[in-house]
């Protein structure tokens, strides 16, 4: 089974890349609760991590969806025997051009001695784009990254059956990657992230 680290850090071409949690939550969940919410989504996504978002919101629970996402994550983590952290930092020594520091992704997973670091969007009604505050980071610095086994990504949930439009899907970049999570069950969500992840990493 896959475990929750703290830090993770290993050394290519002169660099060590360091990536940890810490500092200030962005999800709003202490680390104690953050767990909670993906055992009870271990368990079921739609019924026990939805409800747990419930009682810990109440009616503003939509707000805080993208934790729900990214609890998702870390379930198929867990099963698929990848260690993750949560909202992890980034840093290298010595330090690059690349600035790491200055995105706030939702998890890291490793993979095979190599780092997929992800935004995880998940949407609760049909949205007119698929767009991240890291696109444009991917987009400048993706193949220097790739060249430090640092795999970027944006996954985009979506709880609606309606798909996007068709041209946008055509035209998407190679590090978006879209998950309809209606009606499915969670080890059917499971066998579409692998072939997101592989895709993503390849």
């Amino acid at each position: 089974m896959g475990e929750l680290r703290s830090d993770y850090e290993y050394a290519i071409s002169g660099i060590t890349i360091h990536v940890s949690s810490g500092g200030r939550s962005r999800s709003g969940l202490a680390p104690g609760e953050y767990m909670e919410l993906i055992n009870e989504t271990c368990k079921s996504w739609r019924d026990r991590g939805i409800a747990w978002l419930r009682n810990r919101f109440g009616n503003a629970y939509v707000g805080h969806l993208g934790v729900l996402g990214t609890a998702i994550m870390a379930c198929y983590a867990r099963q698929r025997c990848y260690d993750f952290i949560l909202e992890p930092s980034i840093t290298t020594m010595p330090s690059t051009h690349i600035p790491l520091t200055s995105i706030n992704p939702d998890i890291a997973l490793i993979i095979k001695n190599e780092l997929l670091i992800l935004e995880i969007k998940l949407h609760h009604k049909v949205i007119a784009s698929l767009t991240s505050q890291i696109d444009e980071f991917i987009a400048e610095f993706r193949g220097e990254l790739r060249r430090l086994k640092i795999h970027m990504g944006v996954l985009h949930m979506l709880m609606t059956r309606a798909a996007q439009a068709r041209e946008e899907r055509r035209s998407k970049p190679r590090w978006l990657a879209e998950l309809i999570l209606a009606s499915k069950r969670q080890q059917d969500i499971y066998d579409e992230i692998d072939s997101i992840i592989k895709d993503l990493m390849h």
